[in-house]
Formats: C-alpha cells, sequence, structure tokens
C-alpha cells in the first residue's frame, strides 16, 4: 500500500499537470497522455510502466519527463485489467500465451508510437523508448526487434524475463540504449551477459549500477526509492537523450 506521504507527494505535483489526460489510440489501446507546458514540436517519450501498471506512482515518473519538455504518453500494457499487485499483474501475464502476449505487446507499443508521430505538436525524429522494471523489459525487446525511436532507456530490467522471451541479441537495435542497474539486483550473471551484448553492439550504449541500492531505487513511491541514485539515473537518463536526439 501506498504510504501516506507518497500519496501527498504524488497529488500535489499531479496537481499542477493540467496537461495530463487519459486517452484511446490505436485499434481502442488505452493510455495517459502527458503535456509539457510549451508543445510545439517538442520531443517525445514512450513510457512503459512498470509491474503496477499505468498507476499513479507511474504517472508521477511520465509527469517528471513532461516537466522537462517532453511530450509522454504511457500505454496501459495490461489492457484495462488493473491488477492490485505487482504480484497479481505477474500472474495475469503469466497466464497469456506467451506468443499472444508478445504480439499483443508489440501492437499496443506501434500504435503509440504512430499516434505520438502524427501529433502536431510533437517532432515526429524525436521520439523515445522509457521503461521501468517491467516497462524496462519490454523496452529492451522492442529495441532488439528494431523499434524505429531514437533512443532507449530501461530502468532497472529484469534479464532473466527477457531472456525468457528469446535470445538477447541486439543486432538490429539502430538505437543507442542506456540501462540503470541496481547492485543489488538478483539477476547477476544475466545482468553481465546482457551488459556485455549491450556494450559489444554499439558504442554509444551506456549501462549504468548504482552501488549500496535495491530493485526499485528509481521509483519516487517504491519502498527501496533512493533519491540520490534516483537523481543521478534521471540526469543520465536526460542527458542521454538530449546527446541522441
Amino acid at each position: 500500500m501506498m504510504k501516506p506521504i507518497w500519496a501527498a507527494v504524488i497529488a500535489l505535483m499531479m496537481a499542477g499537470a493540467a496537461n495530463a489526460s487519459e486517452i484511446t489510440f490505436g485499434r481502442g489501446e488505452t493510455g495517459h497522455l502527458f503535456f509539457p507546458q510549451h508543445a510545439d514540436d517538442a520531443p517525445a517519450v514512450l513510457l512503459l510502466h512498470d509491474w503496477s501498471g499505468p498507476s499513479e506512482k507511474m504517472q508521477l515518473e511520465a509527469q517528471r519527463f513532461a516537466d522537462q519538455g517532453y511530450v509522454v504518453l504511457m500505454p496501459d500494457m495490461f489492457a484495462g485489467k488493473s491488477p492490485a499487485t505487482p504480484e497479481a499483474a505477474r500472474a495475469l501475464m503469466m497466464h497469456e500465451d506467451i506468443d499472444a502476449q508478445r504480439i499483443r505487446l508489440k501492437r499496443t507499443i506501434t500504435d503509440a508510437l504512430t499516434y505520438l508521430s502524427v501529433r502536431p505538436s510533437v517532432d515526429a525524429d524525436d521520439i523515445a523508448l522509457v521503461g521501468f522494471d517491467f516497462g524496462a523489459t519490454v523496452a529492451l525487446k522492442a529495441g532488439m526487434e528494431g523499434l524505429n525511436v531514437d533512443a532507449v532507456v530501461a530502468f532497472e530490467p529484469l534479464p532473466n524475463l527477457l531472456a525468457k522471451v528469446g535470445p538477447v541479441d541486439f543486432e538490429n537495435a539502430d538505437m543507442p540504449i542506456l540501462t540503470h542497474f541496481a547492485e543489488t539486483q538478483e539477476d547477476g550473471a544475466p545482468i553481465q551477459v546482457l551488459e556485455q551484448e549491450l556494450v559489444a553492439q554499439n558504442k554509444a550504449n551506456k549501462v549504468y549500477h548504482y552501488p549500496i541500492v535495491d530493485p526499485g531505487f528509481s521509483i519516487t513511491t517504491d519502498g527501496q526509492y533512493d533519491a540520490v541514485a534516483a537523481k543521478l539515473a534521471r540526469k543520465r537518463t536526460l542527458d542521454f537523450l538530449d546527446k541522441n536526439r
């Protein structure tokens, strides 16, 4: 359950998000759209949520990018099922046929990207894909499949989950990729394999490890949140996106 103090923080930040709304796009998919104060030929972020779904804490992360001048679309990758807990979300995804799930997620991401690219307020040549946890894993998979974006940023992806949907191969990833890992994340060997593959494939790819923090350090309302490490990860992300626009 979210602590009252974080609920208050979210309410305060989202109170100023007058340009945030729920939308329907593509083939009936839904999501949340966030605009910066000045949205005129603006860069965009397609943000993929964590196991909590398009929750308030994920809306807060989306708002952070909007505050930096990005138009942000966060699609609902759970197709409106809104699981109450991360465990329920994992169970929901595990019960879906893996091939059907891959097709559905790919369609959602492609439709969301198309929606962003045709908006007059968005620079169609400046769209990045950013994901957290489960969403970071989906983002890396989309990058491996050559999704047409300028950059991919993965906050604490899950290498073991990524390996379950096929070989870890970034040969078709034409875009630069940035990943953030908590030092204590329990995917040691798979993380090393992922890091080696990323660095070998593209010198522009970056992998950062954050010492003495636990998984969930980058998401504001999670119990493992580390303000110092999260601030550094966000700065590195914004610098990376700015460099690769």
